[in-house]
């Protein structure tokens, strides 16, 4: 079978959905599928609208673990960033107004531009099965699905949705605008992360039948084996660490973990906030802006590789990510199988991962005072953090080890196939 998977970004950058994009990609070739990954030259996100932010630096086509891996360039303009934000906000505007829902998707098509879309699908020999994802930078989504319905084959998607902590949240309303509505009703299955992203699914009106939950995974030697002392040998830091991982940004909870972890240390606690992963211009700038009692609290590690994530999730006594952009959260599973805590936000779909008191700890989002609570009460209750770690770790094996997850989107697979000869 050929399947063609589309996504904004892919290895080498490592973020949620490209490794589950490519765990998915990887596992379908692995069974004899040839499989093409579509995706874009992006590594840093804001490359998507800047083009002086961060590019891959890979060849445009390659295979990668059996994979034919494409990478579309990003097309910017004078003004693209400017643009790409103001096509955001008008968008959210005008999609308030069924009328403008055509202008409101050919804006989408833009949030990205990538021209180079329909020209590269055009030299594709054939397909029985296109795949996208991603809700909130849907251009790459839209163009796969008018390819599907060009070559009469399924169309599969992950929207990752991002549902916010209320129905009228900001969040919720970047992902629930009259096309991208179209695009999970239309799609012959649709993959969900959680029952609670699930149900909002269903709220905008697809079908149970076609909705597939999977969650996403991890592969237990990758993530495990670090060696703590080595890592703190290797910076000269003996404090306890917070562990933030993942892109740093407001909306991912980073300046929380920052001032929470600020405050602790003002209170008398010997404590670092450690910070791995790419940083948005927007926290680098703010963090620039913060007093040295405050920048004095951060270790920032930014981009790292795989032995060296390893070490970190050795060293580290917390894992905080108080997020209100996840659909899901890799990062927890990470933690959880090196037995370590995590503290997220009580927003969205994360509390189906982050259980209150049986796998961690959830705060509201943006309360400085209680996340630093959290983070208080795991660094000094160890029987607490122990239990929490140790659940997790048993969530993870039972429910999110990669074996398991892609057996249920094989299912999400075999429902677009038989929908589509019905």
């Amino acid at each position: 079978m050929k399947i063609v998977i589309v996504n904004h970004r892919y290895t080498p950058f490592v973020g949620g959905s490209e490794l589950w994009v490519q765990a998915v990609a990887e596992h379908r070739a692995s069974t004899g599928d040839r499989v093409t990954v579509l995706t874009t030259n992006a590594f840093e996100l804001e490359y998507l609208w800047d083009a002086r932010a961060r590019k891959v630096m890979a060849p445009q086509r390659e295979l990668l673990g059996g994979v034919d891996v494409v990478r579309l360039p990003v097309r910017h303009h004078p003004g693209s960033a400017t643009l790409f934000h103001g096509l955001r906000r008008g968008s959210i505007e005008l999609g308030r107004w069924r009328v403008f829902g055509p202008v409101v998707e050919r804006m989408a098509q833009l949030r990205p531009w990538i021209p180079g879309f329909a020209d590269t699908t055009n030299k594709l020999e054939g397909v029985d099965l296109v795949h996208a994802t991603n809700l909130g930078i849907e251009s790459l989504a839209l163009s796969a699905r008018a390819y599907a319905r060009s070559r009469r084959a399924p169309f599969v998607i992950t929207p990752f949705l991002h549902i916010g902590d209320h129905r009228q949240s900001v969040a919720w309303r970047h992902a629930t605008l009259p096309h991208q509505r179209a695009l999970v009703t239309s799609a012959d299955a649709v993959i969900a992360m959680t029952h609670i992203e699930r149900a909002a699914l269903e709220a905008v009106g697809v079908k149970r039948s076609r909705i597939v939950v999977t969650g996403a995974g991890v592969d237990e030697s990758g993530v495990t084996g670090g060696c703590a002392q080595r890592f703190r040998d290797a910076i000269g830091v003996s404090s306890r660490f917070v562990g933030c991982i993942g892109a740093k940004a407001a909306d991912k909870g980073t300046p929380d973990v920052v001032r929470a972890v600020a405050a602790l240390r003002r209170a008398g606690a010997d404590v670092r906030a450690l910070l791995v992963g790419p940083s948005l211009a927007s926290f680098t700038k703010w963090l620039a802006s913060q007093p040295a009692e405050v920048r004095d609290a951060v270790i920032d590690l930014g981009v790292v590789d795989d032995e060296t994530k390893r070490d970190v999730l050795a060293a580290i006594d917390v894992l905080a990510l108080p997020s209100r952009t996840e659909s899901f959260g890799i990062v927890y599973l990470e933690a959880w199988l090196n037995h370590k805590p995590v503290i997220a936000a009580d927003v969205g779909a994360v509390a189906e991962i982050v259980r209150h008191g049986e796998t961690g700890l959830l705060v509201e989002f943006g309360n400085v005072a209680a996340l630093a609570a959290a983070i208080q009460t795991l660094l000094t209750d160890d029987a607490l953090s122990n239990a929490l770690g140790n659940a997790g770790a048993e969530l993870v094996r039972e429910q999110f080890l990669w074996p398991a997850v892609l057996e249920r989107v094989d299912r999400a697979y075999d429902i677009a196939l038989a929908g589509l000869k019905q």
